[in-house]
Order: C-alpha cells, then structure tokens, then sequence
C-alpha cells in the first residue's frame, strides 16, 4: 500500500526569493514533492506554499526539468499573490478561472484565454451530456505509451483515456485515469498543440490522483453525494468520481484515431483564432511577471458543491442554445472540474 513519501524542502537552495516580491507574504515553504508509484508522469513537482492578507493558498509546478519545474510553481504563485491582492478592490472576482502568470506577455494572454476556453468545453459537455471523443490508445505519442506500461499499469487507476471536446469555443483534453469499475480522476488542459494538451491532462490528474490516495476533500465528496448544499474545496470536484461514484458511461463517445483527432483539434483552434476577439484580457500586473485575465460574458462559470435545476438555468441561459437546455435533462451530478 502507497504511503506518502516526505516532502524534502529546497529552501535552502532558493531561500528568501519572495522577499522581493511586492506582497506582504507569511509562512512560505518551499517543498519538493515525490509522487507515488504509478503516477510519476513528471520527473519533477514544486509546491510553494504561503499567506498573504492572511489568505492560504499552494502553486505546483511540474516538469521534466527541475528549473522549469521550479520556475512553473513560482509563476503559479505570483499569479496567486496577484489575485488574492486585486480580489481585494474587485469583489466580482471570485475564482481563479482565466488567470495567467508568464515572463512574456502574448503567452500569458494566451494561457488566461486557454483556460477560460477549457473549462467552458468540458462544463458545456458535461452539463448537456454530450459525450466526448475518445482518442483511441494506439495513437497515443511513444512517450505516453511507456508511461502507461511502466508506471500507471502499476497504479490503482490503471487505465488512461484521453476524450476530446467537440463543442465550446476552442478544443480541450480530459484524461481520464480510471479503474476497472470505472472509478477515477480527471485532467483538463487547452493549448495550441493537441499533444502538449494531451500531456498537461495527464500531468494534471496525476496530481489528482495523488490527492486521492491522501483521502484530501473525502469529506466533501461524501456532502456531496448525500445532495447536501455545502460550500465545498474546489479540489472536492478532481477526487468524487474517485470516491464515490463511478464515471457516467455518457462520457465516452466515439473512438477516433490520430488523423481524426487531429481534425477535430485543428478545425477547434480555427474556431477559437475567429472569435478571441471576444475574449477581454486586462493586464494585471507586469513586475516580477506579466498577469493577465481573461473574461468572456458568454462563458459558462465554474460553480462547486451540489446546484439545483433553476439556479444552474439561470448561469446557462445565454451561453448555451436555448434547445439544447429545455430538450436535454441538466446533468446535476457534481463536475470534474477542480
């Protein structure tokens, strides 16, 4: 039976870098994480941890390079910081959904807009019920491939499989890792490239699956499954279907190969070039990196715990045809979305 390893902390090596950071921070950690057997997709992860305004929060970051890991986690971090400090003046702002840290400004519009753009695809499908496209195993990159058979063969989600948002304003990616019976966790991730998409699912429920073998939010997956209207931690949605019940079959739709999935995912980004001019993206900061956010009105809002029919028709009406919400039955069931 998996047992967490220790975290080994790396403060030493980079100790005191927040001190220049424009916010006034409190218990940071700087920790190097060690996944479990099975779920090791990244060679490296970084948790930085801390207070500000005496708000909790954790950045990750992954890679398989050790500074990149590292760098990931600090930009996740200040990206963080920046929010929970403009929060402050701003009380529309309520989630981190379209929030995006980078050394170079075009790309952290570009990642604020990516992920308003995932998160929307998988709520639009998962809502509506619409199955997703499942990218058969043999197309799958070499390098994915011996991941399965090297480590997540040995995990208690043996089983990879990586659906495609069809609907939405751009393409999105959600590895499923999954047992016999169906029960697992989910990653999400957008970017221009459908493998890189593909890899930052995976690294993303890698994570999700560790959170599960800790038992993080059980108690808010069981809230959740009796139907009780609680405020729960967002991370509760990444771990239920681990938890507590199996992943609805609706999910997976057709198989398709490469040259398939390829066109789904080039025809998706055309769609998503045409109209990013409806995306508002406001540069937050610019020192030590460039944030942005990104808003679109039209985008379906991340919501968490358990929501009633007339309070989820109500965030859907104008964002998704009006037919497909009155013909088709709300999906009510708790999202996969953390």
């Amino acid at each position: 039976m998996w047992k967490p390893a220790t975290s080994v902390s790396v403060c030493n090596s980079i100790d005191g870098w927040w001190n220049s950071l424009p916010f006034k921070l409190s218990e940071i950690s700087v920790t190097e994480l060690v996944r479990p057997i099975g779920f090791r997709f990244r060679k490296y992860a970084f948790n930085i941890a801390g207070k500000l305004n005496g708000k909790s929060m954790v950045a990750t970051g992954e890679a398989d390079n050790k500074v990149l890991a590292i760098t990931k986690a600090v930009a996740e971090f200040i990206e963080r910081c920046t929010l929970i400090d403009y929060a402050e003046n701003n009380k529309k702002i309520k989630t981190s959904n379209g929030w995006a840290a980078h050394t170079e400004f075009k790309k952290s519009q570009e990642n604020a807009i990516r992920e308003l753009v995932e998160r929307d695809a998988v709520l639009r499908h998962w809502y509506s019920r619409t199955p997703f496209v499942v990218l058969n195993s043999e197309s799958l990159p070499p390098s994915i491939q011996t991941f399965i058979l090297d480590e997540l063969s040995k995990s208690e989600f043996p089983q990879l499989k990586i659906l495609i948002s069809q609907i939405g304003y751009g393409p999105s990616v959600t590895a499923v890792l999954m047992n016999s019976d169906g029960y697992g966790v989910t990653g999400n991730c957008s970017k221009e490239s459908m493998f890189d998409a593909i890899a930052g699912a995976i690294e993303e429920a890698c994570r999700l699956a560790q959170h599960y073998l800790l038992k993080s939010h059980l108690s808010d997956t069981k809230k959740m499954n009796s139907g009780m209207k609680f405020k729960v931690d967002t991370g509760a949605h990444g771990v239920f279907y681990a938890h507590q019940k199996p992943f609805p079959e609706w999910m997976f739709g057709e198989c398709v190969g490469l040259d398939g999935a390829n066109q789904l995912w080039f025809k998706k980004n055309s769609d998503l070039h045409k109209v990013k001019d409806q995306f508002k993206v406001f540069e937050v900061a610019r020192d030590p990196l460039f944030v942005c956010r990104a808003e679109n009105e039209q985008i379906i809002e991340l919501s968490w715990g358990i929501e009633d029919r007339e309070s989820l028709l109500a965030r859907l009406l104008g964002k998704m045809p009006l037919i497909s919400i009155l013909e088709k039955e709300l999906n009510l069931e708790p999202h996969i979305i953390p």
